[in-house]
């Protein structure tokens, strides 16, 4: 059975049919918030002279780029939303875990955040962030040369420096195992998960089922 994911923040489908279809119907929705009892609207036309039109009028004069324009304001409108909501739920400084798909193959690297806010900045051209039913906040990534993929995690309380740094060395040698992370990183999903209701394995809903 696929495990069950939760996604923060997509910009995959920016401009997919669903999103053109919602950012056509916003601008039409909110050009009509105030229509008059007739359902029509006060416009200035092409000449400056003031004019009534209806719905179905309006529609037929947005134009692609227009409604293109409403997705990508929703898209920005939608990131702004998740960025303050990572920020309010962070919980410290954030270590990304990644595979990268470099022009010369796949590498591995880290970077260190100072919250999880820093999760969604990204210099690639797509990515999606999400929760998986373990409680990993995960990130993809994908570029002209290939794709990444994320893991962010917390470190655990009580490491030295040197046993950071080891770990780091590990990361960057591309040694790290799963035990290792495990050892010395926690899960940084699950505060995300318990702040929107979302089922993962530890978080407050653990008593429930994960798909």
């Amino acid at each position: 059975m696929e495990r069950k994911a939760y996604t923060v923040f997509d910009s995959y489908d920016t401009c997919s049919e669903e999103n053109f279809k919602n950012a056509k119907e916003n601008l039409i929705d909110n050009m009509f918030f105030d229509a008059d009892e007739d359902g029509l609207v006060t416009v200035t036309d092409n000449y400056g002279k003031e004019v009534k039109i209806s719905r179905e009028d309006y529609e037929k004069t947005l134009t692609d780029e227009k409604i293109y324009d409403e997705c990508y304001f929703m898209e920005q409108t939608w990131f702004e939303d998740e960025q303050s909501e990572l920020k309010h739920v962070s919980e410290g400084p954030v270590l990304a875990i990644a595979d990268l798909g470099l022009w010369n193959g796949r590498r591995c690297g880290y970077k260190e955040l100072k919250s999880l806010e820093d999760v969604l900045y990204t210099s690639c051209d797509y990515e999606r962030v999400y929760v998986d039913s373990n409680g990993d906040l995960r990130k993809t990534e994908c570029h002209h040369d290939g794709s990444n993929s994320i893991l962010y995690r917390y470190w655990k309380d009580g490491l030295t420096d040197v046993q950071k740094e080891n770990f780091l060395d590990k990361l960057y040698y591309g040694k790290a195992t799963q035990k290792d992370i495990t050892r010395y990183t926690r899960k940084a999903g699950v505060g995300i998960a318990d702040a929107f209701g979302w089922t993962v394995r530890g978080g407050e809903n653990k008593y429930r089922k994960v798909a």
